[in-house]
């Protein structure tokens, strides 16, 4: 999750890896049809496939919303958190291109200035139905989505927002969503919002 430089969000969580989860890569195709109007960069951004490509994966966090100094360590101030991390794709992929991309482990390896939008979820996948995740959350402990648009492995926008799965399981699940990024001057600001199926790489 590298953001662009742009206005500090409200609250700053710095996760740290605390394992490395095995994974196996799969094909998997949604039955749920893409309805997703989008932009990125000043350019449509036409949304043809996605995929949850980590699953559940623990990481330690801090907020310096919670310590009240401007600051906060993982060691002193942390608690355990569990992300799924979702991308975006204008080409259509499957869990079979998951591997360990240059930049990301298992993640799907980007062309060159490849355009995507990442979601980081944290809570405990699959979810229930009936929850919304929020991108301003104050609470870093609590469930929530932060969202980046992205071109190539360089950072991005960061963009606020709200994400719901009305369909949920370890191998697919349905998102519906209305993304805006928070800065629209940078190369890859914009907005999406719609529903969108996708397949669980685990």
């Amino acid at each position: 999750m590298a953001p662009a430089p742009q206005q500090a969000p409200p609250m700053t969580v710095v996760p740290e890896p605390i394992g490395e989860p095995a994974f196996q890569a799969r094909p998997i195709a949604p039955s749920t049809p893409s309805s997703v109007t989008a932009t990125v960069g000043g350019r449509p951004f036409l949304a043809r496939s996605a995929l949850m490509v980590r699953v559940n994966e623990p990481f330690r966090a801090c907020s310096s919303a919670l310590t009240g100094t401007g600051g906060c360590s993982t060691d002193k101030d942390g608690f355990d958190i569990t992300i799924s991390k979702i991308r975006i794709f204008e080409r259509v992929v499957t869990c079979a291109d998951v591997g360990n991309a240059q930049f990301r482990r298992h993640d799907v390896e980007l062309r060159p200035n490849e355009r995507s939008i990442e979601i980081n979820l944290q809570g405990r996948w699959p979810v229930a139905p009936s929850m919304t995740f929020d991108t301003e959350e104050r609470d870093a402990r609590r469930d929530n989505v932060q969202v980046t648009f992205t071109q190539g492995w360089g950072g991005g926008a960061i963009a606020k927002g709200s994400a719901q799965f009305p369909r949920a399981s370890m191998r697919s699940g349905t998102m519906t969503f209305r993304f805006v990024t928070t800065n629209p001057n940078l190369p890859t600001s914009g907005s999406a919002s719609g529903t969108i199926p996708f397949s669980v790489c685990p």
